[in-house]
């Protein structure tokens, strides 16, 4: 079954901690992890994005329809995606989550009622790297400012999850890769360097 949702898959992200590695192309069991996001997620949601670099487009292009990163981080990032959006909601995934499950999906999805995003709070901090957003509720906020995610979910009203409510694959979903050793514990085949 699918919901009026747009799939928007954060790719644009220069990998600095992983010596400048796009990680949304690392693989695992051969498959990128972009794709494998889309693969778990694509068929319950309406439309599906890969927000990403000019530089990238040619790579990621053949896994989902690209829009167009302006580069200054994951706010202004989701709202290129919230402009192009066909769907009343916006489900943002950060492109290095490793174990995406629709287990976290259906968290946001039943817990949105009459919010304007969604997201799992860990320890005090929103985890926006796997998040629910109205579109309206978006496209009504001036331009966020460069790497300000945060700043959109202070200026929505959002409903936060606590970690510790969820279940085991939910919590997974928000696993991500930062680092060689990241890379290591789940199996990754990094791609090469810029």
């Amino acid at each position: 079954m699918t919901r009026p949702v747009t799939l928007a898959v954060l790719a644009g992200g220069r990998g600095r901690r992983l010596g400048g590695r796009i990680k949304p192309l690392a693989t695992k069991d051969g498959e990128a992890l972009a794709a494998r996001i889309l693969r778990v997620l694509g068929g319950q949601v309406e439309a599906r994005f890969l927000v990403a670099p000019p530089d990238l487009v040619s790579a990621l292009s053949p896994l989902a329809e690209v829009v167009e990163d302006p580069g200054e981080g994951p706010g202004p990032a989701v709202m290129a995606a919230a402009e192009a959006a066909k769907t009343e909601w916006l489900l943002v995934v950060a492109g290095d989550h490793v174990a995406p499950s629709a287990a976290l999906f259906d968290a946001l999805w039943a817990a949105r009622a009459e919010h304007d995003a969604v997201c799992v709070s860990a320890e005090g901090r929103a985890q926006g790297g796997f998040s629910l957003f109205r579109v309206s509720a978006l496209l009504a906020q001036p331009p966020p400012e460069p790497f300000s995610l945060w700043r959109l979910f202070a200026a929505l009203d959002t409903r936060f999850l606590p970690l510790e409510g969820l279940d085991e694959a939910a919590s997974r979903s928000l696993e991500d890769v930062d680092t060689e050793e990241d890379a290591r514990r789940w199996g990754l085949e990094l791609p090469g360097r810029g």
